[in-house]
């Protein structure tokens, strides 16, 4: 008893001294904290959401409230990471003895929700019919929030898109990408997901991008976590109309000028990635076509990709330098702070995948499949003819120079797209 009060003591006076010099940035209490269901004071389990387990998790029934008491801290804020799915909530703070509303949430699998000023103690009350889930939970005092809490948004148009398969696709086969163009450049970087798999690897997928300087919210396809032996059977599993039709969607829903996949030989053979890439081959022309998925033509209009690029594609290459070190990351290079990411894959980890560099599957390689502004020069960026500070404009480059726009008008050059193969 006496060791755990002085444990606790000892706790409270380090958090005490540090909160000054971390005054700017709010400190987590979460240690400090009692849980309780509302209405009844009785404590309940704060082990399955504390225990930084996205594995485990508290659950609550449907519109029931848990309440927080941080042992005479002022709470500032909360960061819940559901386990499954978002769920509708709303979290109160308790000012003056009197609860008073704050924010809502439920719409990402993790949020970081303010509370009141003054707030002695919160509340978090579901608002849905179902079963409320919660894997973690972290509390705050007053503050910025931390920079390790994501802040998650819907964007709107987006200026690359990067579909892949799996989480942990995104940093294995495109290295430095996210880090360099989302990170470093502050690009609009839509990451689209074909196979959101188990609860856990949706968190560590979050945790990975938040890391790389992505704060868009991935856009989920939801197809089935099941691997065939064939790209034939898999298309079968998945089915060959659903999957382009989802990505044509995804397309003309965040407008992107860049797409970047998988290479066409799903890196190691995979059926999933082969069938990924060969849909998007698909589906970037049909997301231009006003007959072709008529119900998201209708909801978002049509999109015309600007450029299309696949991993290892064996024309057109470009070859990406991951090693330029980056402003946003204190100076480490792209590929460095992508390995840093990769760790947040722990269950992936753990079965033997790690971020590899060169070699036959070297993820600096891509090749351009098809373009609207013309063929790549300098080979070396994405973006190239499609932002204005990408293009080498020179004395000898007043051909094809448009003085309305005052942009230069790259010829247009359609290449080949591949259709769905019959065979395996």
């Amino acid at each position: 008893m006496f060791r755990s009060f002085t444990c606790a003591m000892v706790t409270l006076l380090l958090a005490l001294f540090l909160l000054p010099a971390l005054a700017d940035e709010a400190f987590d209490i979460t240690g400090e904290c009692s849980f309780f269901r509302a209405g009844n004071r009785q404590k309940t389990t704060a082990a399955k959401m504390t225990d930084q387990n996205y594995n485990t998790y508290a659950e609550f029934a449907a519109r029931q409230s848990f309440e927080i008491d941080a042992g005479g801290f002022d709470i500032g804020a909360l960061y819940l990471s559901f386990y499954d799915r978002p769920v509708p909530l709303y979290v109160e703070g308790l000012v003056d003895g009197v609860w008073v509303k704050s924010e809502e949430g439920g719409q990402f699998l993790q949020e970081y929700l303010t509370l009141p000023e003054g707030s002695t103690r919160a509340r978090v009350t579901s608002l849905s019919r179902s079963r409320l889930w919660i894997a973690e939970i972290r509390v705050f005092t007053p503050g910025d929030r931390p920079k390790d809490c994501a802040q998650w948004h819907i964007g709107g148009k987006a200026d690359l898109m990067l579909v892949s398969c799996h989480p942990d696709d995104e940093l294995l086969w495109f290295g430095g990408l996210l880090p360099t163009y989302a990170g470093e450049r502050k690009l609009e970087v839509q990451n689209v997901i074909a196979v959101p798999s188990t609860p856990i690897r949706k968190q560590e997928l979050l945790n990975a991008l938040w890391h790389c300087g992505v704060t868009r919210y991935p856009f989920y396809m939801d197809l089935s976590d099941t691997r065939a032996d064939t790209m034939s059977n898999q298309y079968w599993r998945w089915g060959y109309l659903v999957v382009p039709r989802l990505i044509a969607e995804a397309v003309r829903r965040y407008q992107p000028d860049v797409v970047v996949t998988h290479a066409t030989d799903g890196e190691y053979g995979h059926p999933g990635h082969r069938v990924v890439a060969d849909a998007v081959l698909q589906a970037v022309p049909e997301a231009a076509a006003e007959d072709k998925w008529t119900e998201s033509a209708e909801r978002y209009g049509t999109w015309q990709v600007q450029k299309l690029y696949l991993h290892k594609w064996p024309e057109n290459q470009i070859h990406l330098d991951w090693h330029v070190p980056l402003k946003a990351f204190g100076g480490k290079d792209s590929f460095d702070v992508a390995k840093e990411a990769f760790r947040f894959h722990k269950s992936q980890i753990s079965g033997g995948w790690m971020m590899e560099e060169g070699g036959e599957q070297d993820n600096a390689f891509f090749g351009l499949v098809f373009s609207m502004v013309g063929e790549d020069e300098r080979g070396d960026d994405f973006m190239e003819n499609i932002l204005p500070d990408s293009y080498l404009v020179t004395e000898d480059a007043e051909e094809g120079y448009d003085e309305e726009t005052d942009e230069l008008e790259a010829p247009k050059v359609n290449l080949p797209v591949r259709q769905v193969p019959q065979n395996p």
